[in-house]
């Protein structure tokens, strides 16, 4: 019994050799069975492995819960995102005379954060320094990422304006209010508490000077400083564009015998890509290759960017192909370094074929921002995105700027466009004018659609003018009588559409029949309208006859 008390005391110091949920359920176990006196400690064996039911469980289960129980579900609650539980844990710890230690504060400063409780942050900050504890690293890396995450509430009022302070209390009445808000989410709890002069302010350059020094104060008076330290810093500057400043925080960081990780660079490369600062690019790209980072897709990104943006396309290739597995962020980067409008186009074309209409817009219009001037090509490529999505008022405002602005004349496609935008629409007289006003000639494949959407809007006076324009050029166009008779149909001419359909069997039998084939494995099946020969032709129709059954119970009825 003793070396089992030995074993459990070893690992309740060192909770980090406990690596699975069922571990820590077994000596919990064997705690309550042996040990009682122990059972709080598995508390933070629980908050390490992110356990939040079984960490509440247990702590809803403690007459008097310590401050390591305390911080315990604290911290636990922020791991798993539950920011707002986390800061009423909090608050109700403090309510009950319990002070926090340098365990705590980290977890309330991060939930403060995600919440954006600007007013509750400045409290807790002015509690870490009451407390002493200012001079914590992790505590000082919580309110380092808490003021460059807010970046518009000055460190320097909590440093300066000690009477002011916010206490604990005011910060309570501050959730209370909230809650009583009834605020639906973390996105409206932080909307509800901005300010939106001050963020106005934040678009001004030198108001992101003054914050950046508030967060530069915070950094200054941490005495001790790892990584993490300069690399949020870091962060802040390069997220404000403050470039030069990134950059003396690296070399400060190289003077306090502190290496630059992968984080570092990656978040600086960014900067180095807009400033277009190749030389800089380089050696940090020769920094990466000496400390094994130049298989981090995140930093191969940001070089093939910085390459990219100073004209070095090749270079940007051959960074690209040095990563061992490419992800999609560095497929993208190098899809983006190759500017040109063949690409471009490529990609509006593609989403406006899957559907992806308003990605296909923003594409031309990025396009068109990156001086990149759209030929013919992708004219017809977000025309087709307009008309699948059945964007009418775009369609014509993109048809009027390549007449007007590109003096692109239009071709065919750009009139089929139209003519389909139109007709999806329910204009159905602007696409009839339309496809008359084309210059050249005009196929079946331009009046079809506007065909179709005849017989869906039951214009038989249109659809029947329609038929005349194609026979003009193609009388023996099956697909233009059928609809045609459809149309009939659906407006209850029922011996027009006999007679559409009379007339169109004997232009049938002037015709070889229709044949569709498919292949399965690597056997070709063909199969011929009124054919029955397929070896297994009766299986055919019997799984037809399953799927119409299926079909008609789903409630759509066939229109015979």
């Amino acid at each position: 019994m003793e070396w089992i008390q030995t074993t459990i005391k070893t690992l309740l110091k060192t909770p980090t050799q406990i690596k699975s949920p069922s571990q820590a359920k077994q000596i919990h176990a064997q705690i309550v069975k042996n040990f009682p006196i122990f059972t709080s400690d598995v508390l933070s064996v629980y908050s390490k492995l992110n356990l939040l039911p079984e960490s509440l469980t247990l702590f809803n289960t403690l007459p008097s819960p310590s401050i390591h129980a305390w911080k315990s579900v604290i911290k636990c609650y922020s791991s798993n995102a539950y920011f707002l539980e986390s800061l009423k844990c909090f608050i109700k710890m403090r309510g009950m005379g319990i002070y926090p230690d340098h365990n705590v504060f980290p977890s309330v400063l991060k939930a403060s954060t995600h919440l954006m409780y600007f007013k509750f942050g400045e409290s807790v900050h002015a509690s870490v320094i009451r407390v002493g504890l200012e001079f914590d690293i992790f505590t000082g890396n919580a309110l380092l990422s808490m003021y460059c995450k807010w970046q518009r509430f000055s460190a320097l009022q909590v440093f300066d304006e000690s009477p002011e302070r916010m206490n604990l209390d005011q910060s309570q009445s501050i959730l209370h209010h909230n809650n009583n808000n009834n605020c639906k989410s973390y996105r409206e709890v932080g909307h509800n508490c901005q300010n939106p002069s001050a963020l106005n302010q934040m678009s001004n350059p030198d108001q992101r000077n003054v914050q950046m020094e508030s967060v530069r104060k915070v950094f200054e008076t941490m005495p001790e400083k790892d990584v993490v330290s300069y690399n949020t810093l870091i962060l802040g500057y390069a997220q404000n564009n403050m470039y030069n400043e990134a950059m003396m925080m690296i070399r400060e960081m190289g003077d306090a015998k502190l290496k630059p990780d992968a984080f570092t660079l990656s978040s600086v490369l960014p900067v180095v890509a807009e400033y277009m600062d190749v030389w800089k690019g380089k050696e940090i790209h020769g920094y990466g290759i000496r400390h094994g980072f130049e298989r981090n897709g995140f930093i191969t990104s940001g070089l093939t960017d910085v390459y990219a943006n100073c004209k070095m396309v090749e270079d940007s290739y051959r960074v690209f192909c040095s990563l061992p597995e490419k992800d999609c962020v560095s497929w993208c980067s190098m899809i983006a370094a190759y500017h040109d409008l063949v690409s471009w186009t490529a990609m509006i074309m593609g989403c406006a074929s899957h559907g992806y209409a308003h990605d296909a817009i923003f594409l031309f219009k990025q396009m068109e921002m990156e001086d990149l001037r759209p030929n013919s090509v992708a004219f017809v490529a977000v025309l087709t995105a307009c008309s699948h999505a059945g964007m009418v008022d775009e369609g014509l405002t993109f048809f009027n700027r390549m007449v007007k602005r590109y003096e692109i004349t239009p071709d065919f496609e750009h009139y089929a466009c139209m003519a389909d935008l139109l007709s999806r629409s329910g204009k159905l007289e602007d696409a009839f004018r339309l496809i008359r006003s084309m210059p050249g000639n005009k196929t079946a494949s331009v009046w079809l659609p506007l065909l179709a959407a005849c017989r869906v809007h039951k214009n038989v006076e249109l659809a029947e003018k329609v038929v005349i324009q194609i026979s003009k050029f193609d009388s023996d166009n099956v697909g233009a009588y059928v609809l045609l008779s459809n149309t009939y149909f659906s407006v209850g001419r029922y011996k027009d559409a006999a007679n559409v359909r009379h007339m169109l069997s004997k232009k049938m039998n002037k015709k070889e029949p229709a044949c569709s084939w498919i292949r399965i494995g690597e056997k070709v099946h063909a199969f011929i309208a009124g054919d029955e020969s397929h070896s297994n032709y009766d299986s055919v129709i019997n799984t037809l006859n399953i799927l119409f059954g299926q079909i008609e119970k789903e409630g759509c009825v066939a229109d015979k």
